[in-house]
């Protein structure tokens, strides 16, 4: 190859600390609160829909108390909420119209997660 490199840790050497450190923590920091939600983030986009205040209190509590990385299906709301199946399924229903929540296929039926 004819190529003659040398590499040696002096001539390599990168000041860690004063190049990537405060540009890293600031990156981190501004990537961190991309994906971590808001509490207020869901609040801001129920006031933005027409819905009853009981049903937009009873889906706070659901995002509360689940998070967006449970899965749940009607029987944890019944278990949450502390309501009857009927007003449950009818939750959920809304929920997903309304576009807080996503069916998940392969974990059985009518379960949902979180997507706000």
């Amino acid at each position: 190859m004819g190529e003659h490199n040398e590499l040696k840790n002096r001539y390599m050497h990168i000041r860690w600390e004063e190049t990537t450190h405060s540009a890293s923590k600031r990156h981190i920091e501004r990537h961190i609160g991309q994906h971590i939600p808001e509490q207020n983030s869901i609040l801001n986009l129920l006031d933005t829909k027409e819905i009853s205040s009981r049903m937009k209190s009873n889906i706070t509590k659901l995002y509360e108390a689940l998070g967006m990385e449970k899965i749940f299906g009607r029987s944890d709301v019944i278990e949450v909420l502390g309501i009857t199946e009927r007003p449950a399924s009818t939750l959920l229903g809304k929920m997903y119209s309304l576009g807080l929540t996503e069916k998940i296929t392969g974990a059985g039926k009518g379960k949902y997660r979180f997507i706000v």
